[in-house]
Parts: structure tokens; C-alpha cells; sequence
């Protein structure tokens, strides 16, 4: 019933017990995961990213059970399409019985991808990963990247971040609330109520 683009991966548990002729059982279980894809592959990047240093894209690529499997493909970078005005998020869920008119403006996962402001290809080494700097400018983007699984059946990932001027007078994207910062520390002796 999941359909085969969401790329799941369903976990099955398989137990075994065996009793041989003088009546001693023995146990095992093991974990079978498996899915319409035999590849599984990711992107990722630092949470605190600005455009004085280009962003680290780290690409991994493994085995449906986990283990690392080279592979090659296509990583782009689109800038996305904002709202024309901030979006606020409804204080009225799905789960209170409220219908939903469509994608959820205020979710940046949900923007449609603008142009590519980068595209370039792949390929992980022998522990399934690689890494590509791409240099950009203050804005919100999703990196997507395709590659194919040893059957030749399609694998996707996709990942979308912020890039964010701390000297700039305004923030260049429109969302409702945000919160970052480069690194977070608690001073020692101080209390904070709330």
C-alpha cells in the first residue's frame, strides 16, 4: 500500500528455534530489511551555514541493511520559490479535524524548486561517501540528487537548508519564526527560569 516513489524500507523480524533429538532448543532472530530499491542514499549539511564558506554537502550511499555500496549520480542545488509574504503555520492540525486545502505554505519543504544555481556529478568511494563544497548566497535551497541502485532502479534524496547572512539588515527568507546561531553554550552558576 506505500507506493514504490517514496522509496520506503520495510523491517521484518525473522525468529527461529530448533530443538534437536535429546530436546535442547535453540533461539535466534534476525533483522531483514528490504524495499523496491537495494540503495539507500542520503544528503546532509551542517545546520549553521553562511555565505562566507562554501557549503559541505555530505553525500552517503548504503545497503538497505546499512552497509556502505559506492555508487555515482547527479547532486543540484535549486534555489526555492518563497511565498510572496510570510506564512504563518495553522494552529488548527489535520488531527483536530480540520481538512487541509493544500501544502502547508509556511513548511519550506513544501516550496516548489527554482532554477538550479548548481549541478555536478557524484561518486562515493568504497565507505559510501563523498563530499561537495558549493558556494551560495544568503537564500533557502534543496539539494536533491539521484543516482540508481546495482539493478538500475532510481534512488533519491533530497535536503533542504538555509544560508544565512548574520550581518545582513534583513533575513532573506520568509519564514514566520527562526531561530539559529553558529554554536550554543549554557554558562555554569547561572539559572534561568521560565
Amino acid at each position: 500500500s506505500i507506493p514504490e516513489t517514496d522509496e520506503p524500507v520495510f523491517n521484518f523480524q525473522v525468529y527461529a528455534d530448533v530443538t534437536d533429538t535429546t530436546g535442547e532448543t535453540r533461539s535466534q532472530q534476525r533483522s531483514v530489511q528490504v524495499g523496491y530499491t537495494a540503495l539507500q542514499a542520503a544528503v546532509s549539511a551542517d545546520p549553521w551555514q553562511t555565505p562566507d564558506v562554501p557549503v559541505e554537502l555530505a553525500i552517503s550511499t548504503q545497503t538497505i541493511d546499512g552497509g556502505p555500496e559506492p555508487a555515482q549520480g547527479t547532486l543540484r542545488v535549486h534555489r526555492l520559490i518563497q511565498p510572496d509574504r510570510v506564512q504563518r503555520a495553522s494552529l488548527w492540525s489535520d488531527q483536530v479535524g480540520r481538512n487541509s486545502a493544500g501544502p502547508d505554505a509556511s513548511d519550506p519543504n513544501t516550496w516548489e524548486l527554482g532554477d538550479p544555481v548548481f549541478e555536478g556529478p557524484f561518486q562515493t568511494d568504497g565507505l559510501g561517501q563523498d563530499g561537495i563544497p558549493v558556494a551560495l548566497g544568503a537564500g533557502i535551497y534543496r539539494a536533491t540528487l539521484a543516482t540508481q541502485d546495482r539493478f538500475g532502479r532510481p534512488v533519491t534524496a533530497s535536503l533542504t537548508f538555509q544560508v544565512v547572512d548574520p550581518r545582513a539588515r534583513t533575513y532573506h527568507i520568509r519564514l514566520a519564526n527562526q531561530v539559529a546561531a553558529r554554536e550554543w553554550s549554557v554558562e555554569p552558576g547561572r539559572t534561568f527560569v521560565c
